[in-house]
């Protein structure tokens, strides 16, 4: 395209010369591969069957294409058993995420509604307490959906023990020694309050 440009820039009087007229060009062949369709193919093989039934039968032996059938039929087998594999795990990949996002606003509306009430003193600490034991009970609701994932992408124990453990059934303090720390600073944080104010 460019040769040609220059050629006409050459011949208008443009340009003296024209400089790539030396350079080889590139010459790109366009052979093209053609496969043959599902329907090309089973037409194909139909004639076939015909042709070489009537060789198969007179010599007794398999013919090519009732092989070749034989292997199309076993092919589209597994195709459609990699289809339902594939639709199955989109599946649970779409529940998981479903589940995860509604958790996930859940427990963001719960946080945002919890921040007047946390402000309150006393009330403040039993209402920190249960959105911490809820945040955590969302979380391990979210640890055992990722492990349903797993197991619904054939990827069994996936999730760690400890994990599990550390998530779903945490070492915490005991209430009682929770209120005692509580009554124990109760008065700094009065006399911080009133210095406050």
């Amino acid at each position: 395209m460019i040769r040609q440009a220059l050629n006409v820039a050459v011949s208008w009087g443009y340009l003296d010369t024209n400089h790539v007229s030396g350079i080889k060009l590139f010459r790109e062949s366009n052979e093209v591969e053609r496969y043959l369709e599902g329907e090309e193919l089973q037409r194909l093989l139909k004639v076939l069957d015909a042709v070489s039934g009537l060789m198969g039968t007179a010599l007794g032996i398999r013919t090519v294409s009732s092989m070749m059938q034989t292997k199309l039929t076993s092919q589209d087998k597994a195709i459609k058993k990699q289809a339902a594999i594939q639709a199955n795990r989109k599946a649970a990949t779409r529940k998981f995420g479903t589940r995860l996002t509604t958790r996930t606003k859940r427990v963001a509306a719960k946080s945002i509604a919890a921040i007047p009430a946390e402000s309150i003193p006393f009330i403040g600490v039993a209402v920190l307490i249960a959105d911490t034991g809820y945040e955590l009970y969302a979380a391990c609701e979210t640890v055992r959906n990722l492990d349903q994932l797993y197991a619904d992408l054939g990827m069994e124990d996936e999730t760690l023990e400890d994990v599990m453990r550390s998530v779903c059934d945490p070492e915490s303090q005991d209430a009682i020694d929770v209120w005692g720390g509580v009554i124990e600073n109760m008065d700094q944080w009065l006399e911080s309050l009133v210095d406050s104010v």
